[in-house]
């Protein structure tokens, strides 16, 4: 799978690396369209075996993995970066657990993604991983989505919304050694779904990016359709 990803969707120079990262923050901003329609009607946490959940993780790996540097003895894995973040107080014992209990990297990089989602805290994760240049220096290349900063805080506040919505995932091993690809479809066939999803109010610009729509800061009310962060098209 991660040779499928990163050969199709090698990170290039130019015009050809600005539509990569954009179909990718697109793709994703499909995945949130969706989990946000289906969490406003069933008001329910998220748990296993879910569609819309199983195009979320998709988006989320192909983002992650997408432009990360080989190593001598093959492919970096983004578990790799993230549990460098572990002198991070908040973090620590939670990456001290994963590397003891699950056993690969892509368990492990699975069981970090849903822990940030159960604790609601993916968005702070990225975030720091973002704010360590050095860290992103050694793991991806230059035109990866995490290292070009407009494509970033795209990225992170399209993350900020998943804290609007509930998960109770499993972090056994097992189920983080699943991984339901979506299919071998290209992504531009894959987001035209987002045409047939609910009508959400989604800014296209990324003068939203800086804005004040952090769920934090918004007053509580009656749950509402967060707005997401958006690349226009071209």
């Amino acid at each position: 799978y991660q040779r499928r990803v990163r050969g199709s969707m090698s990170s290039k120079k130019g015009t050809g690396s600005r539509s990569s990262n954009h179909s990718l923050l697109s793709y994703l901003q499909t995945a949130l369209k969706l989990v946000t329609a289906e969490f406003s009607v069933t008001q329910e946490a998220f748990k296993e075996d879910n569609d819309s959940l199983d195009l979320l993780f998709d988006s989320l790996e192909r983002i992650l993995l997408f432009g990360m540097k080989s190593k001598f003895f093959g492919l970096n894995h983004f578990w790799t970066a993230f549990e460098q973040l572990d002198k991070l107080p908040w973090l620590k014992e939670h990456i001290m657990w994963i590397r003891k209990d699950i056993k690969n990297e892509e368990a492990r990089g699975r069981a970090f993604l849903r822990y940030a989602l159960n604790e609601k805290v993916l968005s702070d994760c990225c975030a720091a991983l973002i704010q360590n240049q050095e860290l992103l220096r050694v793991y991806w290349d230059e035109n990866s989505v995490l290292r070009k900063p407009d494509d970033a805080a795209i990225f992170i506040q399209q993350l900020i919304h998943l804290k609007e919505i509930d998960f109770r995932l499993s972090l056994n091993q097992s189920d983080c050694e699943k991984y339901a690809f979506v299919g071998s479809a290209p992504i531009t066939t894959v987001t035209s779904v987002a045409h047939t999803s609910p009508n959400l109010d989604i800014p296209c610009t990324t003068e939203n990016v800086s804005g004040n729509s952090h769920p934090a800061k918004q007053k509580e009310k009656k749950k509402k359709q967060p707005r997401l962060a958006v690349i226009e098209d071209s």
